[in-house]
């Protein structure tokens, strides 16, 4: 085999896998089998929780996502994938859009980009609150729901 075929294929594999292990972890959180869900996708991670809505409807909060190289795409694309998980199976997004009580996204956006950033990303705000401790001037948000 070509060496630059083996190498996109075994990217390719890679990557699936990645996707794989990834909608596993998220799995085992809506199963309630774990509380917490760590993600790192190389520059980009994301802590993920359970968070019950107003309604009782159970949806994946994430409690933060960050990257630590800033203004490469690197959060948008695995935003994107829990996205794309979220219109599979059907599970909302929320998240309260803080820049204050996150230190790990600090030198980013300020907190006008970030909604700014969330809206432009399918998240709308809701008039509901959540159930984390959070910075309660900031906006709950939500997708796919």
């Amino acid at each position: 085999m070509e060496l630059r075929k083996f190498i996109q294929t075994t990217i390719h594999e890679y990557l699936n896998e990645q996707k794989l292990f990834e909608n596993s972890k998220l799995n085992r959180l809506l199963n309630f089998e774990v509380y917490e869900v760590k993600i790192d996708d190389g520059y980009v991670h994301a802590e993920l929780n359970i968070e019950q809505l107003s309604d009782g409807e159970v949806s994946i909060y994430i409690s933060e996502i960050w990257s630590d190289i800033k203004e490469k795409g690197y959060a948008t694309k695995l935003l994107n994938k829990l996205k794309t998980f979220s219109d599979k199976t059907g599970v909302p997004l929320s998240l309260r859009a803080s820049i204050s009580n996150n230190i790990k996204t600090s030198g980013g956006m300020n907190q006008h980009q970030l909604v700014d950033w969330y809206i432009k990303n399918g998240f709308r705000i809701s008039e509901e609150d959540n159930n984390f401790e959070t910075d309660s001037s900031a906006p709950f948000m939500l997708y796919n729901r």
